[in-house]
């Protein structure tokens, strides 16, 4: 996680307007963290955020924050208060760790008045076809929670509803439409669609003095399935005050696959490890909803190149081995220390002190961007392992062919 978006509404030039903002988790240079005045963050997943610029040009924006990238998407929220909207990654077979470039969906589920009915309509843009489907619709009495978080399993959006748990289903895929009655409950409190945690739908709810979980399965069809449920006691992770008084304390938002929950209340907002049960203030204000930054970025100046992706340098990345020297060449450029993005890829080690498991892995890396077959040496325990010449070749200068 590098940091995490949130919404602020200003009126201090007569009318009012939002503005973007970004709170850093690490060291990232300016176009990452910067504030995006009349600007509002939607939704933010797979590297990607969506961005609704009513009082700029009237566009939808996704934004790869790291890479600099942005497409605008014709089609500006009408009623911003009743549509839920949702950036996912749409490249087939990925596992959302290296998507950085690749096609993308943006899904929007709304509620309208028809008469007396209630209706609720969903369609999506495709980048690949940079075009919007046209709408379907399902009739249910409830309203679309626009200010709430949506999830995504697989080709399958959710959305939460303002009344009762319910959620809506979105099957991109097949293009239908259902709606999901929460087999849960807590008495006069809301429960707050979370995210995905372990392959299920997760929900969350605070109860004084207690954070309450729930995980869902989805099961066909827009079937509840199977649910569980655990609670994580507040008292040794917030300020005792909060938790004694009548002021609200609510989960505002949720880090996929680093189990970190979001919890805002009137002194600040604070982070929860759902595993280590750790907690941190994070931030001093009063935010609303928390949308986590998730993706890679490496070290250095905004002069090299940070965002090191196979989809992006696969077919300009190229290997040699010259005098029993590994060479790697970008758009015939040599570059040398690659550390940066192997470290993506888990080769996480010191100038000389190479396993052989890392070595077989760098391999794999290599295989996928079409390398030649490197040159290997067998070490003392006959694992295949690099010589300390191909070692200091693979790993010394910077990255600067994509500046």
């Amino acid at each position: 996680m590098l940091g995490f978006l949130y919404n602020y509404r200003y009126t201090d030039e007569g009318a009012p307007y939002w503005t973007s903002h970004f709170r850093a988790a690490a060291a990232l240079p300016p176009r990452v963290r910067r504030d995006r005045k009349h600007w509002r963050a939607l939704d933010s997943r797979h590297g990607l955020v969506l961005f609704d610029t009513p009082e700029s040009d009237g566009h939808l924006v996704v934004s790869d924050l790291v890479t600099g990238e942005h497409w605008k998407i014709d089609g500006h929220i009408t009623f911003p208060d009743a549509c839920n909207a949702t950036v996912l990654c749409a490249r087939d077979g990925c596992d959302h760790r290296d998507c950085h470039g690749g096609p993308f969906l943006v899904a929007c589920v709304d509620s309208v008045v028809a008469g007396d009915r209630r209706i609720t309509c969903a369609m999506f843009y495709s980048s690949v076809t940079g075009k919007w489907i046209d709408p379907i619709f399902v009739e249910q009495p409830n309203v679309i929670d626009a200010r709430g978080h949506s999830a995504v399993l697989g080709n399958k959006v959710y959305v939460p509803c303002v009344k009762d748990g319910s959620v809506v289903e979105y099957n991109t895929r097949e293009n239908k439409l259902s709606v999901i009655k929460a087999p849960f409950e807590v008495q006069d409190q809301k429960i707050e669609l979370m995210g995905v945690e372990d392959g299920m739908l997760l929900f969350a709810s605070v109860v004084k003095p207690r954070l309450y979980l729930w995980s869902m399965e989805a099961g066909p069809r827009g079937a509840a399935g199977r649910a569980q449920s655990r609670f994580i006691e507040l008292g040794p992770l917030l300020p005792r005050p909060v938790l004694v008084d009548n002021t609200e304390v609510s989960a505002v938002g949720f880090a996929e696959g680093v189990g970190v929950i979001f919890i805002k209340t009137k002194v600040g907002l604070y982070t929860i490890h759902l595993k280590s049960k750790q907690s941190n203030q994070v931030h001093r204000g009063y935010i609303n909803k928390v949308m986590p930054y998730m993706s890679f970025y490496t070290g250095g100046t905004d002069n090299c190149f940070q965002a090191c992706t196979l989809s992006q340098i696969s077919s300009s990345l190229s290997l040699a081995v010259r005098d029993d020297v590994v060479v790697l060449k970008m758009h015939s450029t040599e570059i040398f220390d690659v550390e940066s993005l192997y470290s993506m890829h888990g080769l996480h080690f010191g100038p000389a002190t190479w396993t052989g498991t890392q070595v077989l892995r760098l391999a794999k890396l290599h295989r996928m961007l079409g390398r030649k077959k490197a040159a290997t040496d067998s070490d003392e325990d006959g694992e295949n392992a690099l010589t300390r010449g191909q070692r200091r070749s693979c790993f010394s200068a910077k990255l600067s062919a994509h500046a």
